[in-house]
C-alpha cells in the first residue's frame, strides 16, 4: 500500500514560530528531527516504504531537506500542488490523483504530526477490504491533549460500520456525558481510489479540507470501516503539530 503525505499548507498558526520554512521541516530537537523526518523513518520501520508527498508552499525547501532526510529504502515521488493548495487541503489532496492511479487503496497522512509506531504496524499486519474507507480511533476516558475529530460507530465492536464523523467539541456537548469517553479518531486514514472522483465532486459546494470530504463519504456511500485500536493508556497515540504549545509537548514525547 502506498501513502499519501499531505505537506503543502503554510500551517498558519505555527507560523510565526516557523517563519519561511514548511511546518513539516521544523527541527524539532538538536538532532534537526522534523515531524516529517520521524514520520518517514516510522512509516519504513513497518515496511511502507512507497510514499508520496503533496508540497505547495516553500516546495523547493520541501525538495532539498527530503533528499537529506527521506530513508535509504523509501521511494518518494513529490506532487505539486502550486498555487492551488492556496485554496484549501482538498486542492492539495485532488494533486495526488495521478501518482495513486493503479492504487485500489491508499494511506493518507498530514505531515505536521507525529504518531506511535503501533498504528502503522497495526495497518501493515492487516487486510482491508477494497473500496471502502478505512477510520482509526481509539477511546479517551479524558479529554484529549491533541485530536480534533471523533468517531460516531458501534463502540462495542472493534470492527464497525462509521455512522459519521463529529468533532470534539460537540462530541463533548451531546456524547460524552452519555458515553463517558472520547473516540478520537487517528490522522491516518485509508481511502479507496475512487475517493478522488467523489472529493472531486464536492468542489463546487464548499468543502475545503479532507476530513469534511471523508464525513460525507461515510455518510452517502455507506462504504466506511471504523477500527478501535487499544492503545495502553501509558502511550501516546499521536500529536499533531499546529501550536507553539503544540511543539514542546512534542519535544517531551521524543525525547523520552
Amino acid at each position: 500500500m502506498k501513502t499519501l503525505i499531505l505537506a503543502a499548507g503554510k500551517g498558519s498558526r505555527a507560523h510565526g514560530l516557523t517563519k519561511n520554512l514548511p511546518k513539516s521541516l521544523f527541527p524539532l530537537n538538536y538532532e534537526k528531527e522534523s515531524t516529517l523526518s520521524l514520520l518517514l523513518n516510522n512509516l519504513v520501520e513497518n515496511k511502507l516504504n512507497d510514499v508520496i508527498i503533496v508540497g505547495g508552499y516553500e516546495i523547493d525547501k520541501l525538495r532539498s531537506e527530503l533528499s537529506k532526510i527521506s530513508p535509504k529504502s523509501c521511494n518518494i515521488v513529490i506532487a505539486d500542488a502550486n498555487p492551488n493548495y492556496q485554496k484549501g487541503p482538498i486542492y492539495s489532496f485532488l494533486t495526488a490523483a495521478a501518482e495513486l492511479i493503479h492504487e485500489e487503496l491508499f494511506l493518507l497522512l498530514p505531515a505536521d504530526a507525529i504518531f506511535s509506531s503501533s498504528i502503522f504496524k497495526y495497518i501493515q499486519d492487516h487486510e482491508f477490504s477494497k473500496d471502502k474507507c478505512h477510520l482509526f480511533y481509539y477511546k479517551s476516558n479524558a479529554y484529549p491533549s491533541s485530536g480534533s475529530q471523533c468517531v460516531f460507530c458501534d463502540f462495542s465492536n472493534e470492527l464497525s460500520d462509521v455512522e459519521k464523523i463529529v468533532s470534539l467539541e460537540i462530541w463533548k456537548e451531546k456524547y460524552e456525558e452519555v458515553n463517558k469517553f472520547y473516540p478520537i479518531m487517528i490522522p491516518a486514514i485509508i481511502l479507496p481510489y475512487s475517493f478522488f472522483e467523489f472529493a472531486k465532486n464536492l468542489l463546487g459546494s464548499g468543502v475545503k479540507n479532507v476530513i469534511s470530504a471523508v464525513n460525507s463519504f461515510c455518510a452517502l456511500e455507506k462504504k466506511s470501516f471504523a477500527h478501535q485500536l487499544n492503545f495502553n493508556s501509558n502511550n501516546w497515540v499521536f500529536h499533531d503539530f499546529d501550536t507553539p504549545d503544540d511543539l514542546k509537548k512534542i519535544q517531551r514525547l521524543i525525547q523520552k
